[in-house]
């Protein structure tokens, strides 16, 4: 670890440091007071620190081996989008600052991937955080009121840890094969779903069956969205399980061993990039609220892993999530 300033209240953080000092070749970005500004790959910033900041966006850097990548301390109405994190004891971390938005960041093989201390009233979209002991961490009863939406957290010890922190709202994120996919400290309660038709999460471990439909999964026909809810515990529910995802889908077919194709050795990293760039058609059109040409997609995505996977049951299992997740943008036309 190469670099790491941390404490409890602002005369700790009220150094001065230099961008001529470096780590592994990058400068040191430590910025006090800053309001109106964007630092982006063009600085080459090897770690970046905002204190008491207003108004800054950091974008599209690479950051390794520190204490923390981004670190953002009584920091508002910031953004931190397109960062690569890895290595660090924090990827992300966020204290005492408000109203800021994180998104389409890459944190992996942290102690916590992103890590929210005493801040209410963010956004985190589309992040994706695998490999790290704890992905995505809400500590503190002053984190509140946080909107996490489209994350994927994987292969972690705890997906998505809760402690002491209510009032947050989880919907249209994927928790991936994550020791304990989701952990809330018992009495704190959380909004784990976007009611229906929209939905909750999608959970690798989720068991329950999709043959009914409506609010109260009391109707005839499979609409994508579990017929039971996923459980976290006494407090904490999504009711509205998600049984299948672009990204969810997207995972399964990166993780085949080649003997599941039917091709070549040398071809199958080349067909397992078109399954990439199918399913990230599908997850554009969603965005965009095209949801007949992101069933088409999904039809054309089918047809392709009956062509290249051989029939075997992870064939059957990448089928029947499609079939899911086309039930469930049904609801939507």
């Amino acid at each position: 670890m190469n670099f790491g300033v941390y404490g409890y209240q602002f005369s700790d953080f009220n150094n001065y440091v230099d961008t001529s000092n470096t780590v592994d070749g990058k400068p040191i970005y430590y910025l006090i007071g800053v309001t109106d500004a964007v630092y982006d790959a063009k600085t080459n910033a090897g770690t970046i620190y905002l204190i008491n900041c207003n108004n800054v966006t950091i974008r599209d850097l690479t950051l390794t081996r520190n204490r923390y990548g981004v670190f953002f301390w009584n920091t508002t109405n910031s953004k931190i989008e397109k960062v690569t994190a890895s290595n660090n004891f924090y990827g992300i971390y966020l204290e005492y600052s408000i109203n800021n938005t994180l998104s389409c960041n890459t944190v992996s093989k942290h102690y916590y991937g992103i890590s929210v201390w005493r801040s209410y009233g963010n956004v985190l979209s589309c992040n994706t955080a695998s490999n790290n002991n704890c992905g995505i961490g809400l500590f503190s009863s002053s984190s509140s009121n946080n909107i996490l939406s489209g994350n994927t957290v994987s292969n972690s010890d705890y997906g998505i840890y809760l402690g002491y922190s209510g009032n947050n709202t989880f919907f249209h994120n994927n928790l991936i094969n994550n020791r304990v996919q989701a952990y809330v400290t018992f009495g704190y309660v959380n909004t784990w779903d976007n009611g229906y038709p929209s939905g909750g999460n999608y959970w690798s471990d989720y068991a329950a069956l999709d043959e009914k439909s409506g609010p109260n999964q009391d109707q005839l026909g499979s609409d994508g969205i579990g017929d039971t809810p996923y459980v976290i515990n006494g407090n904490n529910q999504d009711n509205y399980p998600l049984m299948a995802t672009p990204e969810a889908i997207d995972y399964v077919i990166q993780g085949l061993p080649s003997s599941e194709f039917d091709k070549p050795e040398e071809d199958i990293e080349d067909i397992k990039s078109d399954f990439m760039e199918k399913l990230a058609d599908v997850q554009e059109t969603i965005k965009e609220g095209n949801f007949e040409r992101a069933i088409e997609h999904l039809q054309e995505t089918r047809n392709f892993t009956y062509d290249q996977i051989i029939d075997t049951t992870k064939r059957e299992e990448i089928i029947a999530m499609v079939d899911s997740l086309i039930a469930y943008l049904e609801n939507f036309l």
